[in-house]
């Protein structure tokens, strides 16, 4: 069943509309509030999460951990980690009937192992800690490194007699390597609902310097009458560095303050 045009409108509205909204109905709350309690201080904390477009709660700088300390009521360290990784293994079983006389199998065996790992700091700079609305700034390092491993074993069975081989083996290994460092600056402005509730929008850039190593090995082995008959070897290796410049669509988010 088709939406009709009206409503797939106003859907459009309220995601594009909702977050806005929210933020200012939240400010307006704020100012009945006095301001004193909502001043920033050292040893202030404070957990963030990031506001999607369908208004859930999601990583804001880190899938592991994202928060803030502040040093003063003008300055905070903010810190966000990421861990991610996974590790798989898949056995594949494939026969070729070609006509009666012919009946080839492979057999497979895949091993991947994949980690990923990021660790950002800013040092943060508001400038009217004092008020409703903040603006900040700052900027920090950003270290990342990836990795992928894959192994794979592959068996080809034979069955046509003209060839000179009835059994083939190829186990061929690759490896990924990736580093990052550079540095990561924000510039945004938050709302202090409450003096445990702020709410931001921000912008980020990142400028970084990167080096990628992949190499690649493969051997393959012919057989007949389960005797080798010869083997194939191939090497690969490439380095790659370079300087990346990216930034960051404007990202709404929430801190819960401690």
């Amino acid at each position: 069943m088709k939406q009709k045009p009206h409503a797939r409108f106003l859907h459009r509205f309220w995601r594009i509309n909702l977050v806005p909204l929210l933020f200012l109905s939240m400010t307006a709350i704020s100012f009945a509030e006095p301001a004193d309690s909502l001043i920033l201080k050292k040893g202030s904390r404070a957990l963030q999460f990031q506001i999607t477009d369908d208004f859930r709660l999601s990583s804001f700088q880190g899938s592991v951990f994202s928060g803030k300390l502040h040093f003063s009521d003008r300055s905070a360290f903010r810190l966000g980690l990421s861990l991610n990784g996974r590790l798989s293994s898949t056995d594949s079983e494939q026969n070729s009937i070609i006509d009666t006389t012919r009946n080839d199998k492979r057999n497979g065996d895949l091993d991947r192992d994949d980690f990923n790992a990021n660790l950002t700091m800013q040092y943060i700079f508001y400038n009217k800690p004092h008020h409703h609305v903040s603006m900040f700034w700052g900027s920090g390092p950003s270290v990342s490194y990836l990795l992928n491993n894959d192994d794979q074993k592959d068996e080809d069975i034979f069955s046509d007699p003209n060839n000179n081989y009835d059994r083939r083996t190829s186990i061929s290994k690759n490896r990924s390597t990736l580093w990052q460092f550079g540095l990561s600056n924000v510039m945004g402005v938050e709302w202090f609902v409450t003096k445990k509730l702020g709410l931001s929008a921000e912008n980020r850039f990142l400028i970084s310097y990167f080096t990628r190593n992949y190499n690649s090995t493969r051997e393959t082995t012919f057989y007949l009458d389960a005797e080798p008959v010869s083997t194939q070897k191939q090497d690969s290796e490439n380095d790659e560095k370079g300087v990346t410049f990216s930034g960051i669509n404007v990202l709404f988010g929430v801190s819960v303050y401690f």
